[in-house]
């Protein structure tokens, strides 16, 4: 069971844990794991956020809130190997709620160190920045036409003013490489070698560090193809 001890204090100011704890509490979303991932305790923020009660959560692993392919991939076994080793993380991270619907938060998981230096556990702070993320995708999707790559090429996803602009339906175009909009010359010079090339700088320049996927606008990956 997760203990805050109140009554310690922080350094030369005299703050008691559990006035730093409550004073955290009405800003932030916050909530604690075991180094392996396992939930230990949520505070309200938290919990109002995702949909969850506190009894349906703890014990659980983190990737209840994390959609099924992300949690198979390499990246997700990374996200906490990095952490039980004392490395921070901080970003922005899509993850999903008791509905099954997405959400965004901004935050921070924060290894924590024991007298040794041994990491007992994680906390992360986060706020929920759901409504700002998604107003900004519908701004994009009304005047931008954008596309999704996996580091290599592939395409993950397409906005409906991509589609249109293509004349394709998106169950057509995923999973498909970038070449297939490429004229059917280019590929002459543009040998599977140069392919592989180029997408690694692409993912260099343009990266989303949560996911990792590389989001480009078509426009822009056709250029750096023509330089080659």
């Amino acid at each position: 069971m997760f203990i805050f001890k109140s009554s310690e204090r922080s350094g030369e100011f005299g703050f008691s844990g559990r006035q730093i704890k409550d004073a955290l509490d009405k800003s932030q979303a916050i909530i604690f794991f075991t180094p392996e991932g396992i939930i230990l305790h949520a505070n309200e923020n938290l919990l109002s956020a995702t949909g969850y009660r506190l009894e349906d959560i703890v014990g659980k692993h983190h990737s209840i809130f994390c959609e099924d392919a992300y949690t198979r991939s390499e990246e997700y076994k990374d996200f906490w190997s990095e952490m039980r080793e004392g490395k921070f993380q901080s970003n922005s991270f899509k993850r999903i709620n008791r509905s099954g619907k997405a959400i965004y938060i901004q935050a921070t998981y924060n290894p924590i160190h024991d007298t040794e230096g041994n990491v007992v556990g994680v906390i992360k702070y986060c706020t929920d920045i759901t409504i700002p993320t998604m107003k900004s995708a519908e701004a994009v999707a009304r005047t931008q036409a954008s596309i999704t790559f996996t580091p290599e090429g592939f395409i993950k996803d397409a906005n409906e003013t991509f589609l249109a602009a293509k004349g394709y339906r998106l169950d057509e175009i995923q999973g498909q490489h970038h070449r297939m909009f490429c004229p059917p010359t280019l590929p002459i010079h543009l040998n599977i070698k140069h392919f592989g090339r180029i997408w690694p700088q692409v993912w260099q320049t343009q990266v989303n560090l949560n996911a990792k996927i590389a989001t480009v606008m078509f426009v822009a990956a056709c250029q750096l193809f023509a330089r080659l």
